[in-house]
């Protein structure tokens, strides 16, 4: 049944992977209907470019965040 749980540690484990969905994978509308993600991704990337830096390295954050 929908909102029962065997115990904390089931709640914290189905909660712990409805906030990294919600937070990374999700497609939001206004966004453009891509996922949080991605949207964080492309903004630093377009900022880079105004701004003349062009990275060749991976910063550590987005290593981080393509492990999900």
């Amino acid at each position: 049944m929908i909102g029962e749980f065997d115990s904390l540690k089931h709640l914290t484990l189905e909660f712990s992977d409805y906030v990294n969905w919600f937070n990374k994978l999700r497609i939001h509308g206004t966004l453009g209907y891509v996922s949080p993600i991605e949207y964080k991704r492309s903004s630093l990337k377009k900022a880079a470019y105004r701004r003349g830096i062009f990275r060749t390295q991976v910063h550590p954050w987005e290593q981080y965040m393509s492990m999900y």
